[in-house]
């Protein structure tokens, strides 16, 4: 009962109505829901911007977060049911290993992309490099760490406390990677490099150093794991946007015209450097897990899969959309459907330091494949033609908020002078310049990609008509 309690328990306000008939987990998903950071993530881009010429819309943040939820629940759903002697007793390692609650990884799903930076992975890079190398912020930015934030501290259910009030079970299950970010070496490139152990806790990480006993506070029911070992409903979440994200952005991809199947097959060529530099990277980080025949057969069948489910020539008829959502929809299904509990759970994950819940091996390798292709994509000049503006706008965003922060507060946008004033009681805040400017990432993560590009040109003086008024 105590270990329940604690999975429930929430900060600020614990008894809901007693004629509220919903779980816990339930009430956390409808608070997501029901927030601004939620609303504004269907102005924020996924993988690709829409364009007038695309036969469908492409995926934005809240779709691709839609997706991800409906992902969670199916897998939480399908490891708790049966009545075999084995579903009973993987029902009985789920308990061991802290519970598993269809609801929690369902509002995890939901709230996992709250965070993400406006203009999607390009918002992601800039920011992090401008919080680090202009606004002097140590950890920089990451939009899992974000999240953690905006459901602590920034986004308010209550007048008289911070924060969603989400419960233990939740918070825990937003964290992807329960770690603060570490502090960067002298030789950071060639650690980044050559350190998998330097580079996980680089590259992603949950809480930002001063919201890192928020960690410890979501987790606190975690007895039965390792400190860095994902919630299952964490590890849920993790597995569904994997899915998600490689089948959806790879869709989006394909129907837009930004790279076609041939392009992709030849860029998962046993020779290529996608895949060299591939295997290299899942044989330092995944070394218990990764298997070079597994990956040999991987790249096989997703060439295969990518011929099958996307016509050519691709023209965007009808037919053809049908053709490649209808593959789509299938892979995700086997996917989903070989999501397991690790064979040597409840003492040993997937992989030492990796999650309990998570792919067999072999479709764990299709599914690094298919994340390299769209990986590729994503940074290819196809997409960073489009992104060129993006950044320059962001970049010049944030260095115009962080002068008025410090020479004139008086002349920033209106929203973030509420953010400002909201946050001045704390005595920190005047000494501590970090804290301040951690302000300009919150602020900008409130914001969808068309309240930037108003903003940008609010702050430059071009007042057009339809821009945003930002001195209200």
């Amino acid at each position: 009962m105590r270990h329940q309690e604690l999975r429930d328990g929430r900060r600020w306000h614990q008894d809901p109505s007693p004629t509220d008939p919903r779980t816990e987990g339930m009430r956390d998903r409808d608070r997501i829901l029901y927030s601004s950071a939620w609303m504004r993530l269907t102005g924020v881009t996924q993988a690709v911007n829409s364009r007038p010429s695309d036969p469908i819309l492409p995926h934005n943040r809240m779709t691709h977060s839609l997706r991800v939820a409906q992902v969670s629940r199916s897998i939480a759903e399908q490891l708790l049911i049966g009545d075999t002697e084995a579903d009973m007793e993987r029902r009985d390692k789920l308990r061991v290993l802290g519970g598993l609650d269809v609801d929690v990884a369902e509002a995890a799903g939901f709230a996992h992309d709250l965070g993400h930076a406006p203009f999607g992975h390009v918002g992601e890079r800039i920011l992090d490099e401008v919080a680090r190398t202009e606004l002097g912020l140590a950890d920089g930015f990451d939009p899992n760490a974000q999240t953690l934030r905006i459901v602590s501290r920034l986004e308010r259910k209550y007048q008289d406390a911070p924060g969603m009030d989400l419960t233990s079970a939740t918070r825990a299950a937003i964290l992807k990677y329960p770690w603060v970010r570490r502090p960067m070496l002298v030789d950071h490139d060639d650690f980044v490099e050559g350190d998998p152990d330097y580079r996980r806790h680089w590259c992603k990480f949950n809480a930002y150093a001063e919201d890192g006993a928020e960690i410890a506070d979501a987790r606190s029911f975690c007895d039965a794991l390792p400190d860095e070992v994902q919630t299952l409903e964490a590890s849920i979440m993790d597995v569904a946007d994997d899915i998600s994200s490689a089948i959806h952005d790879l869709e989006d991809f394909f129907l837009a015209r930004v790279v076609d199947v041939e392009a992709a097959r030849e860029l998962i060529d046993d020779s290529s450097e996608t895949v060299v530099s591939l295997k290299r990277k899942l044989a330092a980080d995944y070394e218990a897990y990764f298997d070079k025949s597994l990956m040999e057969q991987a790249l096989v069948t997703v060439r295969e899969l990518l011929l099958r489910a996307v016509p050519q020539p691709f023209t965007g008829l009808a037919d053809e959309i049908g053709r490649v959502r209808w593959h789509c929809s299938q892979m995700i299904g086997a996917y989903i459907a070989d999501v397991r509990l690790a064979p040597g759970a409840p003492g040993e994950p997937h992989w030492p330091g990796g999650p309990f819940i998570g792919l067999s091996r072999p479709k764990w390798h299709e599914i690094q494949v298919l994340k390299a292709i769209r990986g590729h994509v994503l940074t290819s000049r196809v997409v960073g033609d489009r992104e060129i503006g993006e950044k320059a706008t962001l970049r010049l965003v944030v260095f115009r908020l962080a002068e008025l922060l410090e020479s004139d507060p008086a002349l920033l946008p209106g929203p973030m002078k509420r953010l400002v004033r909201s946050l001045e009681q704390d005595p920190a805040f005047d000494r501590d310049h970090s804290l301040r400017r951690r302000l300009i990432p919150d602020f900008l993560c409130s914001l969808t990609d068309s309240q930037v590009d108003d903003l940008f040109d609010w702050l430059h003086g071009r007042r057009v008509q339809g821009t945003a008024d930002w001195d209200g």
